[in-house]
């Protein structure tokens, strides 16, 4: 919403993104995801949630990003380039590599100090030992 093409778009985004804000620091528990249901008769993709129903719930991705910038952005007409967003691999060997450590974790020890702890041991092992 916030690099729509129309201004009352972008602002209507804007305006969720400072809500959703605003919520989250009200928040006292740990937030469950619901996924939102879908409102397939619509015209615009704006119109597929049914905002008054679900709870918002800020980005992390716009975390690094102050009110400011934000407004800055989606008055420039802000394209996704001008965003900036973090980098993040998304199916590759890295992310494979990280799930069977992560299995393989959870196989041999229990709960969640140990194995964040194997999975911190494992990864300085292997930093260490020369490559061939």
């Amino acid at each position: 919403m916030t690099v729509d093409k129309r201004d009352h778009i972008r602002e209507l985004g804007f305006r969720r993104i400072i809500k959703a804000r605003n919520l989250a620091s009200k928040r006292k528990s740990i937030r469950s995801f619901q996924p939102p249901k879908i409102n397939f008769p619509a015209t615009y993709y704006i119109e597929m949630n049914h905002w008054n129903t679900i709870t918002l719930s800020p980005s992390p991705l716009l975390r690094k990003f102050s009110n400011q910038e934000i407004w800055s952005i989606v008055q420039s007409v802000g394209t996704a380039d001008e965003w900036n967003f973090d980098k993040f691999p998304c199916h590759t060997q890295a992310v494979e590599r990280f799930l069977k450590l992560v299995t393989e974790a959870s196989q041999k020890v229990m709960g969640s100090n140990s194995r964040d702890g194997f999975i911190r041991t494992t990864l300085l092992s292997r930093s260490s030992m020369p490559s061939f």
